[in-house]
């Protein structure tokens, strides 16, 4: 069995049972959709272009949180969620980086 056939929602329940692989199985799966979701985000504001690879750290860190967030006895998929969290995490981070930014 590669990770790539495995159903996310087993993975989750694995990680949260104490099977580290698990997690990283997840991260595989889900690493190009993290990569897309920060390209998406620099294209729509070329300023941000240079922190390409701060973000894409922010994007990873909103999937462990989604990992370890997710509930699935609510009508969003993981993938959705997934999505939700990581673009909310990284917005969050540029807002941040805004405010840091003018203030100084």
């Amino acid at each position: 069995m590669n990770c790539y056939d495995a159903n996310p929602y087993e993975l989750i329940y694995y990680y949260r049972c104490g099977c580290e692989w698990a997690m990283e199985w997840l991260v595989i799966m889900y690493r190009n959709l993290m990569h897309r979701i920060v390209t998406e985000i620099c294209h729509a504001r070329p300023e941000l272009q240079e922190s390409h690879d701060d973000m894409y750290v922010e994007a990873m860190m909103g999937l462990y949180d989604a990992i370890r967030t997710y509930r699935d006895d609510t009508s969003a998929s993981f993938y959705t969620f997934l999505v939700l969290v990581t673009k909310r995490s990284i917005m969050n981070s540029i807002r941040q980086y805004m405010l840091n930014d003018n203030f100084q």
